[in-house]
């Protein structure tokens, strides 16, 4: 039994290790989705919706961009403007 100790402690270690890269992945990607939206509304200043099918950007009254946060399981889309302005 003493000699599996340090061949479980290893491998806990391990998974503590891969389940922390893997939540900063999540959060790194869903970060790059959001700029990529902004990005696109810099981009189409007469755009006042957008949306790449996961999150929806849209401007307020004083033309600032306001996204919804996209779903953890969601594959984006081509971003395509969904209301212009008038």
């Amino acid at each position: 039994m003493k000699r599996r100790a340090p061949i479980l402690r290893k491998a806990g270690c391990a998974a503590i290790l891969l389940l922390a890269l893997t939540k900063v992945s999540v959060a790194a990607a869903d970060a790059t989705v959001v700029r990529s939206l902004e990005g696109y509304g810099a981009d189409h200043s007469t755009c006042r919706e957008w949306s790449d099918g996961c999150a929806v950007c849209r401007r307020d009254d004083s033309g600032q961009a306001r996204c919804s946060t996209p779903g953890i399981a969601c594959q984006a889309g081509e971003t395509v403007c969904r209301e212009s302005k008038p």
